[in-house]
């Protein structure tokens, strides 16, 4: 037989064990897919971005303490034609989000040629938005994996710049302008 004293810590073991396989199996699923429903691309340059445009795009999860699937990465978007701006990646899991939970989702996109990642990119948009998550369909779950399109979900970017123009060349084209005017005043008066 036990001493009784190793029974508490036995227990708190036992809890803590059980509590670790709970929170493990804790997964809310978005389909990261646009090519559905409203289609909402992502645009550059005024046009829907394509794969030379070098546009490469992330999808968050907070709270989420892993997320794996496809679109776990950042990615780059590879559709042509009627898809451009588009992208189709299968199920995001988010670990540490249980399914039927609400998550703020972001989606950031960046010109890959002005910045190697979202921080340090020149062009770029994100979307913020709170959405309920699915279920991996593995798990035979009547909450089936939700899709990233809808209405108040996400709805699209346009990318554009986020540099600002430099004073000191801003200042000589207003100087010049004034001098050029005041030249003209000076030539138009007899």
């Amino acid at each position: 037989m036990k001493p009784l004293h190793r029974v508490p810590i036995l227990l708190a073991v036992a809890a803590v064990a059980a509590f670790a396989a709970f929170a493990a199996s804790a997964q809310g699923v978005v389909t990261v897919n646009t090519a559905t429903g409203t289609k909402p691309r992502i645009q550059i340059d005024g046009h829907n971005a394509l794969p030379e445009d070098n546009v490469w795009v992330q999808i968050l999860v907070a709270g989420a303490t892993r997320l794996s699937g496809v679109a776990a990465e950042p990615f780059q978007l590879r559709l042509s034609g009627l898809n451009a701006g588009l992208f189709s990646k299968g199920n995001l899991i988010a670990d540490g989000l249980r399914a039927g939970s609400t998550a703020t989702v972001t989606v950031r996109a960046w010109d890959k040629d002005t910045g190697v990642d979202y921080e340090s990119a020149d062009v770029k948009a994100s979307q913020t938005f709170a959405m309920i998550l699915g279920a991996n369909p593995s798990d035979n779950n009547s909450a089936w994996p939700q899709p990233l399109v809808g209405p108040g979900l996400f709805a699209g970017l346009t990318l554009a710049s986020t540099q600002t123009p430099e004073p000191g060349p801003i200042a000589l084209m207003v100087l010049g302008s004034v001098s050029l005017w005041r030249r003209q005043k000076r030539q138009a008066v007899p």
